[in-house]
């Protein structure tokens, strides 16, 4: 069966407002570029530790973001570069850094997150970060 030039132009728009109309919703996602701060306990092989933490976000491009975290342990402050990616729904994050990654959720103006270390103490927390 041969369509006609207009039911085939009809066909096309319908299919093209039922796409749109499905898949074309408007999901901001969420901007997270910013300084995250909160503190934790964490467990080591000498007892729990308690630290202070700071995400800094530098940069998000769509789903992609980076930056570095900023953290004290025995006394002394470190840093490590941590990259990774929110969630297409935009609910979670997973980000990579030397040694270990977190994951967790994106709230309004908070992260909860897990981190699991697998560098030598190994280690895992839980943070709830809020933005300042």
């Amino acid at each position: 069966m041969r369509l006609s030039g207009t039911a085939a132009l009809v066909i096309a728009g319908l299919a093209a407002v039922t796409l749109t109309a499905c898949g074309g919703q408007d999901n901001a996602t969420p901007n997270l570029k910013g300084h995250w701060t909160g503190s934790y306990n964490f467990p080591t092989p000498t007892g729990p530790q308690h630290s202070a933490l700071t995400l800094n976000i530098v940069g998000e491009q769509g789903q992609m973001v980076w930056g570095t975290e900023h953290w004290t342990s025995d006394g002394q402050d470190h840093s490590l570069a941590i990259r990774g990616s929110i969630s297409p729904d935009d609910s979670g994050l997973v980000m990579a850094l030397v040694g270990g990654f977190l994951t967790g959720t994106v709230g309004d103006n908070s992260l909860n997150l897990r981190f699991v270390i697998t560098a030598d103490p190994a280690t895992s927390f839980t943070v709830t970060l809020t933005r300042k």
